[in-house]
């Protein structure tokens, strides 16, 4: 599972964090963000008729104890990623 959390912020959308969790569960997920590695929102749209895309790209590192006091996992190496994704949200309450 990929989790990306984005978050407008003084008109602009940046990136708050990703985190991928594989094989080794929720309490070692590999993260950008506070916690984890560097990562940038390099490609945000979103259209009126609730069409979105985005592009992050950065350095996901793995995590220890993401479920009680996060921190980067002993011998954790920068793993350069890019993800990019297409949603077509429901429309949006007003």
């Amino acid at each position: 599972m990929v989790q990306a959390t984005l978050q407008r912020r003084s008109g602009d959308m940046q990136l708050m964090s990703v985190e991928m969790f594989d094989d080794q569960g929720y309490a070692a997920p590999l993260s950008i963000g506070p916690d984890g590695g560097k990562g940038t929102l390099t490609f945000f749209e979103m259209t009126t008729d609730n069409q979105v895309s985005a592009t992050i790209e950065g350095e996901l590192l793995r995590l220890a104890d993401y479920t009680s006091e996060p921190k980067v996992a002993e011998g954790a190496t920068p793993q350069p990623t890019t993800i990019s994704f297409s949603v077509t949200l429901p429309p949006l309450e007003e």
